[in-house]
This record gives structure tokens, sequence and C-alpha cells, in this order.
């Protein structure tokens, strides 16, 4: 580590990022910190901490000089009885203090420190909604944190540059025309998280929008016969046309094939179904060898069509309103004819917490209805609360959320 970045000047590059008070010598400083993965993958679980959130809105009626002179008497009455040998729970500690210092009271900051051995669930109000958020890694294993990097140039090669522009990731290639030899392809692959959503325009052309606890494989420049990218979790694409080379989707479940369309994978490993839906063109949609079970393995689709493979292990199809299964991407949730399990299944990727049902009768309740995806989590529960007779309440254990049905 560089002997400026002691874990104090580490929080307070840390803290004046949160505030947006960072000068670009200090940014270049913590950029070198966040360079290493483990430091990134800790400064991302800082900014996630609600007590920097809450109590920055606070700050003009704390009395910063008070609470500065009580806080380092706590810390010198502190350091005759305790040794914190751990770097980063030193780093945690010192930006702990810097967000009190600067931002609220000592009472608030004792009141959020708690013995390890005495931490029970508290009561919460809600939980905020998801946003744009990704993480992609380069075929030569670079992690690149795509919220941190708007609106920047990611590479810039010889045949393809990558750009995160307005929250899309933008491939741009010398010619968007499929190259026919058999080159050995370079691939990234995209990653959403729990609680994000993200864009992503192809090198052919093709764009994709990744729901939720989503990733997808591609390479940098299609070649060969194919285009061929593999998906986990959801997604919805529009596929550039090209005739003469195939668009393929690959799942654990299932391949679909197109040439030109608009179409919604969900394919989420947790769940217990696969479902593609046409809402313009014409796919076709295989079973992978290892789900099938019959001989009629393959099918076509037609606009408003969908092909389900689910318990019964076996791939039918159905008429649907095909916006309703990409409305996700439009900031809406859309539920018709759905379990109460199956719905909360979906809002917890999206809000991060867990869900429990005290009667498991519960889960199996239908409704239908459209629920705004930039609302706190209480605005759709208050909705299922208000039309069934169902109540819940949201806990908070350390980090993890649980929503408790009864």
């Amino acid at each position: 580590m560089n002997e400026n970045l002691t874990p104090f000047n580490i929080s307070k590059l840390i803290y004046k990022s949160v505030i947006k008070s960072i000068t670009k010598e200090e940014e270049k400083e913590l950029q070198k910190w966040l360079d290493n993965e483990t430091n990134n993958q800790f400064y991302l679980k800082i900014l996630q901490k609600e007590e920097i959130k809450k109590t920055k809105a606070i700050y003009k009626n704390s009395n910063k000089n008070e609470v500065y002179k009580r806080i380092t008497e706590e810390i010198e009455a502190k350091k005759k009885t305790k040794v914190i040998r751990l770097k980063y729970f030193r780093i945690l500690k010192y930006a702990a203090i810097l967000v009190v210092f600067l931002s609220v009271g000592l009472g608030v900051y004792f009141n959020t420190i708690k013995n390890e051995n005495s931490i029970s669930n508290i009561i919460v109000n809600d939980i905020k909604p998801g946003y744009q958020k990704a993480t992609l890694v380069l075929s030569d294993g670079t992690v690149v944190d795509l919220e941190s990097r708007t609106n920047e140039l990611i590479v810039k090669g010889d045949d393809v540059s990558i750009t995160n522009n307005n929250n899309v990731l933008v491939y741009d290639t010398s010619s968007e025309d499929i190259d026919n030899t058999n080159k050995i392809p370079v691939f990234n692959t995209l990653f959403v998280p729990i609680g994000g959503i993200y864009q992503v325009k192809l090198p052919d052309g093709t764009n994709v929008w990744l729901n939720s606890a989503s990733s997808i494989k591609y390479p940098e420049k299609f070649t060969g016969t194919n285009r061929v990218v593999t998906l986990t979790g959801e997604a919805y694409f529009e596929v550039s046309k090209n005739a003469q080379h195939p668009f393929i989707v690959k799942t654990d479940y299932g391949d679909v094939t197109v040439l030109g369309t608009h179409f919604n994978i969900s394919a989420y490993n947790d769940d217990a179904y696969f479902a593609t839906t046409l809402l313009e063109g014409k796919v076709k949609v295989e079973e992978t060898k290892s789900n099938q079970e019959r001989n009629a393995s393959l099918v076509y689709l037609n606009p408003g069509e969908q092909a389900f493979f689910g318990k019964n292990k076996v791939l039918s199809v159905i008429k649907v309103d095909a916006k309703v299964y990409s409305a996700w991407k439009e900031g809406t949730f859309y539920f018709d004819n759905e379990t109460l399990g199956d719905i909360l299944q979906k809002m917890s990727r999206w809000y991060n917490f867990k869900v429990s049902f005290k009667d498991d009768s519960l889960k199996t309740k239908v409704f239908k209805g459209v629920a705004l995806k930039n609302k706190p989590l209480s605005y759709l529960l208050d909705i299922i609360s208000e039309t069934a007779n169902i109540n819940y309440e949201i806990t908070k254990k350390e980090d993890t959320y649980e929503v408790n049905i009864f």
C-alpha cells in the first residue's frame, strides 16, 4: 500500500467520494487503492451502509466541535482496552468517525455500533428500489465497475472500443459485419447484481437489457456462422437482422435461435420454469439435451406466443400478452394472475430481500396488477395487503433484509 494511503486517509477519501467533494488528485489516489478488487468490494460495501445516507440529512443540526471532542475521548479510552488488528476494520472505524464528525451527532454514531454477539432483527419501514448498476469482466479478467465509470471509454482496441455511455455499454467495431473466419472470439461477461438493471449494445448492433441477478457472456466481435451469447437470468433482446448469421441465446434450459426479432427470455436457475416470449419476428426454441425427455423438443414461436418449460419438463407453447413480459425494462412490474410466492421472488431480485411465510398457503394466493419499479417496496406490499387479508413486516439483520408475510 502507498504510505500515504493509511486507513485514516483512505476513509477520508471514501467519505469525500460519497459527498462528492473529492478533488481530482484525491480521486486518483482513491482509484489506486480501488484497483485492488478486494479493496473495491470493500468500498462498495461501505457505500451500501445506510448510516451514511441517513446521517447526511441532519448535518446542519449537529454541533461538530462537541461531536469531535467526545469522539476523540471515546477513541482514547478504547485504545487502552482494545487493540484493533484487522486492516479493514480500522478503515471502517475511521470512515464511521468521519461520517459522524462531518454529518451527525454522537448519539447516532454510538447507537449504530453493536457488539457482534448482540445482533438482532430490527424492524424497518421500507426497502428502496434498485437502480442501474453492473460489472463488466473483460477477456483478460479485468473487472470494471460500471457504476463508477459512467460516460467513459472502457477499452480502446484495434478492432473494438467499449464505452459506458449514459448507463448503456456500447461496443463499437470498425464494421458490424460478421467475421466469417474461424478466428477464436474474445469473450466479455456482463454481470448485473440483485437490485440492478443494465443495457448493452453488442458489436452487431443488437440491444440487450439485462435484469437483476443476471449475466450475459458474448464476444467482443462476432465470428463464424452464428452469433452466440450465453444467458443466465433474464434479458430482453432486440436483435439486429442478419439472415446469414442466426443469433443464438444459450441457457441452461434451452437455446433460442433468431434472425432478427424482439423477445424476452427468463432463465433464472432458482426459478421452476424457463420462458421465451416473442414480441416481434419469429424464433426457434430448443431444449438442451440434458432437459430432453421426449422426441418433440423444438418449437417455433409467432408474436404473442410464449415457449414455456416448467415442472412437468415439457416444452409447450401458450398465447400471452407479450408486452407484460418485457414491462420490467420500461420500469414497470406487471403481474398477470401470478402467485404471491412468484411475485415476491421477482421482487427480491430488485429490492434485495429474503422472504418468509408464516403460512405456506399464502404463497399460492393469486394477484393481478401493476407496480412501478422506482417505488419503495412498501408501495407494492401495501397494494397486496389492501386487496387481500395479508400483513407484512420488514426486518433487517446486519445488511440483510427479510420480508415476513403473515
